[in-house]
């Protein structure tokens, strides 16, 4: 039931205009997250939660210099070619 609804929550998760990168994966773990925190505290491995969590929030800067790094390789190709 959880991938079902992951994507409807991605679609209808930000504001209109507001440019907040939100994958169906993520209302997936939430999710899951959620309901094992509600039956049992012990029941969720906060230190694979952490390094999800982590993951997520470097995936952004990261892919942002890489893509900066190809896009001066290319500006400096053609400006040299």
């Amino acid at each position: 039931m959880v991938a079902y609804g992951g994507p409807w929550v991605a679609q209808g998760g930000p504001p209109r205009g507001v440019p907040t990168p939100l994958s169906p994966v993520a209302p997936q773990v939430g999710s899951v997250v959620s309901v094992g925190w509600l039956r049992s505290r012990k029941a969720v491995d906060w230190r694979l939660f952490r390094n999800i969590f982590l993951a997520w929030f470097v995936t952004v800067p990261i892919s942002g210099l890489i893509s900066a790094a190809i896009m001066a390789l290319f500006k400096f190709a053609l400006l040299r070619g």
